[in-house]
């Protein structure tokens, strides 16, 4: 597992070299799948988000964003049950190391953040989900495709995790695709 990291961090390097120019701004919106993991209260569902991007130097970016997922309802085998999915909004700061504003090519990247989590259910109310915002943090890696200079198509699978009430948490691996265009003289 080290030995992937490395390679991947050495990728990212490689992909950023040769194009050191000042701030970069730019925003995107991704669409996907949300998969609940070890979670038996909510099935896989969507999720879409909106994101500004900041470059202040070179192969650091940093993502204010927000995202939405709606999951499917519980399934379970043992009866049947009229529980609806629960939702999802999440406020969050991502970094990403790799995917550079502007560049072109293809760009491996990291990325980790922390979020404030708000599950709701409004079927359970308060029995299986205390709602509210939650405190949490993601990590994941994805893919860049610089189409142009005011381009990019962006590829990530991002884990997330968010504490609940009692010390545990609700983890959820969002599978997303997006568009990111830029501002300024890139």
């Amino acid at each position: 597992m080290k030995k992937l990291y490395a390679v991947f961090s050495l990728l990212i390097l490689f992909s950023a070299t040769g194009h050191a120019r000042g701030p970069g701004f730019g925003v995107g919106f991704s669409v996907g799948v949300d998969l609940p993991a070890i979670q038996q209260d909510k099935s896989k569902g969507s999720v879409f988000g909106f994101k500004a991007r900041f470059e202040i130097i070179p192969t650091i970016v940093f993502e204010p964003n927000i995202s939405f997922s709606n999951y499917g309802s519980p399934e379970f085998d043992e009866f049947e049950n009229d529980i609806e999915g629960s939702k999802m909004t999440a406020y969050g700061l991502d970094v990403t190391l790799g995917n550079s504003i502007g560049a072109m090519g293809f760009k491996p990247y990291m990325v980790a953040g922390i979020a404030m989590y708000n599950h709701s259910n409004e079927s359970t109310g308060d029995v299986y989900d205390t709602g509210g915002a939650r405190v949490g943090w993601s990590a994941g890696l994805g893919i860049g495709l610089g189409l142009s200079p005011r381009f990019d198509l962006d590829a990530r699978g991002k884990i997330n995790v968010a504490t609940s009430e009692g010390g545990g948490s609700k983890k959820s691996l969002a599978l997303t695709g997006g568009l990111n265009y830029y501002f300024g003289g890139n």
